[in-house]
């Protein structure tokens, strides 16, 4: 019996970090944080970070790729990351930015990207010149296919990159990118890794799942867990007599 609940609890463990990256993401249109009404903020580059979430070259990147693409399509594409949006459903929020930036003021031909990092909701608002060719079925399939997927693990600037490539080829008139899958990261190595953790010492356990959770997520908050997940297992381990072998000797007094 202890031996089946203690399996259990492995199997809990490794799940856990699954779950708490998926959880990064919920649903576009869920109930956003309520915090009052949300100003519109003025409209300075073609991407604005007010979360704070991306780093500077990042933001850099984005922004003259984004640039160098209205020079040449004339149709810009803007993101705007904001902590919340505050009483507003995120749709409601977007189309109050979109009126108050005039995206796309000759044609109406604009694409707002907006990002509600704390309410864990996105949106993409299309212009009306831009709706044949942009339509609210695709950018279900960017938001599903291409963004979603790096958002769930936390990626958030790749998430962003992803998208705003798929919009840029849709306005080209080209076909999508294929959808991003987990196979793209080797998040299957955390199977292998944590079963590896059962035969470590705590503190070499929380360095190896650390470690490479950080170089796959790049968040501090989630090597924080992988660490104490590889603790958890170390010690787990030991209870079920799996690292026996690591555990030094002591030699008799």
């Amino acid at each position: 019996m202890k031996r089946w609940m203690w399996l259990g609890v492995l199997v809990g463990v490794l799940m856990l970090p699954y779950g708490a990256a998926q959880a990064l993401v919920a649903p576009v249109g869920s109930a956003p944080m309520q915090s009052g009404d949300v100003a519109v903020p003025p409209l300075v580059n073609h991407v604005m970070d007010l979360s704070d979430t991306l780093k500077p070259d990042q933001v850099r990147a984005l922004d003259s790729k984004l640039a160098d693409f209205e020079r040449s399509r004339g149709s810009p594409i803007l993101v705007l990351m904001v902590p919340t949006t505050g009483q507003d459903a995120i749709e409601h929020y977007a189309r109050r930015v979109f009126d108050a930036w005039g995206v796309g003021r000759r044609l109406d031909d604009g694409v707002l990207l907006l990002v509600a990092t704390k309410d864990r909701t996105l949106s993409i608002d299309v212009g009306h010149g831009l709706e044949g060719v942009v339509t609210d079925r695709l950018t279900g399939r960017i938001i599903r296919d291409q963004i979603a997927p790096h958002f769930s693990f936390g990626d958030f600037y790749a998430g962003i990159d992803a998208g705003t490539d798929a919009l840029m080829a849709a306005i080209r008139g080209e076909a999508l990118p294929a959808p991003v899958t987990a196979d793209d990261r080797p998040v299957f190595l955390l199977a292998p890794l944590a079963f590896l953790s059962l035969v470590l010492p705590p503190v070499l356990s929380a360095l190896v799942l650390g470690a490479f959770v950080q170089v796959l997520f790049q968040s501090l908050w989630m090597t924080a867990v992988a660490a104490l997940f590889g603790v958890a297992l170390a010690y787990l381990g030991r209870s079920m007599g799996f690292g026996k072998r690591f555990q030094r000797r002591r030699r008799p007094g």
